[in-house]
């Protein structure tokens, strides 16, 4: 049976600290979001088997970080330098187990960490720089079934929810849209 990671994007303190000049304040805002992502990591705690973070390179979680129960070896953090999450440039941190240090690797080895025949994806957070589209495009092509959580999510722009709706749309498709 296939194992469920929560691939959660921009919930850090650059878009969700209501004292940072970036925090998300039109519509859904950024700490609203970190709340319920963070409801969601603790309701569903038994049914995730790991987590992705996924963020800007120099964002922190020290005043949000709706990981606060998590233990961290069960956290992948990627650093997000392009607008594709597979690329080469991104950077992605394996946390080290039994007091070993963590790994670093680049960003498209991700799939092979998480292999599509071994995890499904859940996807919450702020579309940074509107990388969701690449994101549902690149995981369906290889195979994963992803579930977004329409409820947490914030959009970068019509074109995401276009995209995402499109992708949901197609028959036999792999992307679905369900509430937290």
């Amino acid at each position: 049976m296939k194992k469920n990671i929560f691939v959660v994007f921009g919930i850090g303190d650059t878009f969700c600290d209501k004292n940072s000049p970036r925090c998300v304040k039109r519509g859904k805002t950024g700490p609203s979001l970190a709340v319920d992502i963070h409801k969601i990591i603790q309701e569903n705690k038994d049914d995730f088997f790991g987590y992705v973070f996924v963020n800007e390179p120099l964002d922190t979680r020290k005043s949000v970080n709706v990981f606060d129960t998590v233990r961290d070896s069960k956290i992948l953090d990627m650093k997000l330098c392009s607008r594709n999450i597979f690329n080469v440039n991104n950077q992605l941190t394996v946390p080290g187990h039994n007091n070993e240090s963590e790994t670093v690797l680049d960003g498209n080895q991700l799939d092979h960490i998480l292999r599509p025949e071994d995890y499904n994806l859940y996807v919450a957070g702020i579309d940074i720089n509107g990388v969701f589209n690449s994101f549902v495009e690149e995981t369906k092509k290889l195979g994963y079934h992803i579930t977004i959580f329409s409820d947490v999510i914030k959009p970068f722009n019509k074109e995401t929810v276009t995209n995402i709706i499109t992708a949901v749309k197609k028959r036999n498709s792999n992307v679905v849209f369900r509430k937290s």
